[in-house]
């Protein structure tokens, strides 16, 4: 029963991951988690093991999973707002380009046309 709380949450923080181009350390993340999570599995599996030592292991790898799992939040929210802060400077680059380009423009003086009474011999 605990396994499928640990397998729930393990599989919607993959969700999350798979829809972002990881990086190394997002990717370093997801193997512990996929190395403790097999750890998990071998656990239940391992007959020398007494009872109360199973539980105990248990405990500690659910543990240590939920910890990685929300390292690995962190690190994309603090990645998907980087990226977003980059997009803004990035358009706030842009406007202030626009606006400059506006002022040299009417700094420029204005073309006058000239009508023949305006021109004296």
């Amino acid at each position: 029963m605990a396994m499928n709380g640990i397998s729930g949450v393990n599989t919607q923080a993959g969700q999350v991951g798979m829809n972002q181009a990881t990086d190394s350390y997002s990717r370093n993340l997801k193997k512990q988690i996929a190395d403790a999570k097999k750890q998990l599995q071998e656990l239940s599996s391992n007959e020398e093991m007494a009872p109360e030592e199973k539980i105990k292991k248990r405990q500690e790898l659910q543990q240590r999973i939920n910890d990685l799992n929300l390292q690995l939040r962190q690190h994309q929210m603090e990645q998907r707002r980087e990226k977003q802060q980059a997009k803004l400077q990035g358009s706030v680059e842009g406007a202030e380009m626009q606006a400059d380009e506006a002022s040299a423009e009417k700094a420029k003086p204005a073309f006058r046309a000239y009508t023949p009474t305006d021109i004296r011999l």
